[in-house]
């Protein structure tokens, strides 16, 4: 599929609230900001912090970029548009939960899910030096390359003659 281009966008949707989740443990806090916030694993630990969360944000995108493929039927569909994937790091920083928040069909919800479920374990959240359990929202958007979108609207234009 070299005339897919696929590019992803993600970005944390964090706010200040703490939040109440029902989970597999006994009615656990579940945070949505931690004082120390869980990140994606691989990064050498001798980065600032700054460096540490860029480092784990691009480790997670190429994560993503890696395992991600664009559903057929979106192609053919000329599907376009963020996905969101809410989901739980755990206190040994499992991922928990993960769910669909908002797709944009044919098959792009499912394949962020699955993408996200073969997540690594993170480093997990920490307040006042003790794990606990953070929530994150990741988008993810699903764009096709110019070449693609003109090829589907040529191929619309000739079944409608």
């Amino acid at each position: 599929m070299n005339f897919i281009k696929l590019c992803f966008l993600i970005g944390l949707f964090l706010t200040t609230t703490i939040v109440f989740t029902q989970t597999d443990d006994l009615n656990e806090e579940v945070f949505k900001v931690a004082e120390i916030m869980p990140m994606f694993p691989g990064c050498p630990s001798e980065l600032n912090t700054v460096q540490l969360k860029e480092c784990a944000r691009s480790r997670m995108l190429s994560f993503i970029y890696q395992n991600v493929q664009y559903p057929q039927k979106a192609i053919d569909l000329g599907v376009q548009g963020t996905v969101v994937i809410r989901f739980i790091v755990d206190t040994d920083g499992s991922i928990l939960n993960p769910e669909i928040v908002r797709t944009v069909g044919a098959g792009t919800g499912e394949e962020a899910l699955r993408v996200i479920k073969l997540f690594p374990k993170w480093n997990p959240g920490r307040n006042e030096g003790e794990p606990v359990k953070v929530q994150f929202n990741v988008p993810i958007k699903f764009k096709l390359d110019k070449k693609t979108i003109k090829a589907l609207k040529k191929k619309k234009r000739k079944s409608k003659t």
